[in-house]
């Protein structure tokens, strides 16, 4: 973003990505930030509060994909980013973008459907549950690496899935 006032402004962002056949999927505002004079280089690790996040489409696998993965799923987006004075909400300038993503190799986990309990009714736990997967395309040549790991209380499964020690791994 490149703030030509002349002065540090206050504002925030606020973000939408829209699917070119299911329409809006998602959008995003953050907390007020300051913006230098001249060029900001903006990153969410960078905010000081993650932004408030709706999603919107009414399939689930945007959010899953979203959450799990960072990504969209395969589609034609266009993705917007609009800038907002904090003092009056006034819109100070928008950029929109078009980005096809194609599909890779990626898996989709069908079942258990995610939070499911892999216990029977009460603290039965289930010793080998299966999992049903859907794959997203062409298999990669060095396959897949299934990573389990638990996800503490207040953490993102990104979080867990960077930074935990794996209860089971295994590649291709």
């Amino acid at each position: 973003m490149t703030n030509n006032s002349g002065s540090d402004q206050s504002g925030y962002l606020s973000g939408s990505a829209k699917e070119e056949i299911d329409g809006m999927i998602v959008k995003g505002t953050t907390v007020p930030i300051l913006f230098k004079k001249g060029v900001n280089n903006i990153k969410i690790k960078d905010l000081p509060k993650t932004p408030d996040v709706e999603y919107l489409a009414s399939d689930p696998r945007y959010k899953e994909s979203l959450i799990r993965q960072g990504k969209f799923p395969a589609g034609v987006y266009e993705i917007c980013v609009k800038v907002f004075s904090s003092g009056t909400n006034e819109e100070l300038g928008s950029d929109c973008i078009n980005q096809e993503v194609l599909e890779t190799g990626l898996l989709t986990l069908i079942s258990p459907a995610d939070g499911e309990s892999l216990a029977y009714g009460g603290d039965v736990v289930v010793i080998w549950p299966v999992f049903t997967w859907s794959s997203g395309g062409k298999i990669p040549e060095d396959g897949y690496t299934l990573k389990i790991v638990e996800v503490m209380k207040n953490q993102t499964p990104e979080t867990a899935m960077n930074g935990n020690k794996a209860w089971f791994e295994q590649r291709n």
